[in-house]
């Protein structure tokens, strides 16, 4: 693996101007500060795509993933779900929290109210670090969501989980099911005897759609891959996403040369090189143990193909 020391944002854009031959970037006009931003960030996220196809995206599982509990609402503060009854009570349309969101903190609710209508909004009050009653601008009617939302920072699905016996050992996985499936099931969402469900999930935009229709109270967790972060402030730092930080450099070198009507000739060969090299190092992450196929079947329960009156979707249990 490269090994390109931990830069800041502000050295970062001084690496790449060395290396497209201009002045000192805190010198020159010829492109500025913001532009460079953005090459580097944008070259960031060119790079933590290349990774994912390399690595997988296991390489970037938010290892925590993001859990919520089934219910009529589902709100939460800066991406952590809030379970109704221990972080915030409803009365009517009043959120009234159990600790007041930290200041600038961003809520978010969804819910169902008159004649299944869907909503999500932010809910109005103070952030402030001591204000803890919020208002919905609806009064929730108490029916079941089947959609919750994704974190904010989501970019891929890595698998999503209902807990079924008591944590940590009681996590199930579940499958996906196909959109044009979504009125096939005429029961909610069961667990039987073995530990085994008929919950099944679809991607919808930013919200993840179950099916059954969930009962409430049931806790799912979502294991996803997030957005990269951006460099914002000059002091941020980065590696280049696992030390690969030297292809940022000569990515923004050559935006900076095309600006400037110079030839990029000899950084693109150095760009492709890197491209080469980055696929080939990063390629398995686990040397001792060979990627193989999924046990989907087994994944999925004892048995096989079929569905029974549906209650349980074909592919298994």
């Amino acid at each position: 693996m490269a090994t390109f020391p931990i830069q800041t944002l502000a050295q970062i854009r001084t690496s790449a101007s060395l290396r497209a031959d201009l002045p000192d970037v805190s010198t020159t006009s010829q492109v500025t500060t913001a532009e460079w931003n953005d090459w580097i960030n944008n070259s960031l996220a060119e790079l933590y795509g290349i990774l994912r196809q390399s690595y997988g995206d296991s390489r970037y599982a938010d290892p925590d993933g993001y859990s919520f509990v089934t219910d009529s609402i589902h709100v939460d503060v800066d991406d952590v779900s809030q379970t109704k009854g221990t972080d915030y009570t409803l009365s009517g349309s009043t959120i009234t929290f159990t600790t007041a969101p930290a200041t600038g903190a961003v809520l978010r609710a969804r819910y169902t109210w008159s004649s299944d209508f869907t909503m999500r909004e932010t809910p109005s009050g103070t952030v402030n670090g001591t204000n803890k009653v919020f208002t919905l601008s609806q009064t929730p009617s108490g029916d079941i969501l089947s959609s919750y939302m994704l974190p904010s920072d989501f970019l891929a699905m890595d698998g999503v989980n209902l807990l079924i016996g008591g944590y940590p050992t009681g996590w199930q996985s579940t499958k996906p099911f196909p959109w044009g499936e979504r009125n096939r099931w005429s029961f909610p969402a069961t667990t039987i005897q073995y530990g085994r469900t008929n919950l099944r999930y679809c991607l919808r935009g930013d919200f993840l759609v179950l099916r059954p229709w969930p009962q409430s109270g049931q806790t799912v967790k979502v294991d996803y891959i997030p957005r990269m972060t951006t460099l914002s402030a000059d002091s941020d730092t980065s590696d280049g996403i696992g030390g690969w930080l030297e292809y940022v450099v000569v990515d923004c070198a050559i935006k900076a040369k095309e600006k400037l009507d110079r030839d990029p000739s000899v950084l693109l060969l150095q760009k492709a090189a890197l491209v080469k090299r980055i696929q080939q190092e990063s390629a398995n992450r686990d040397e001792g143990e060979p990627a193989r196929i999924t046990d989907s079947q087994g994944a999925a329960g004892w048995f096989g193909g079929g569905s029974y009156h549906g209650v349980w979707p074909g592919g298994g249990w």
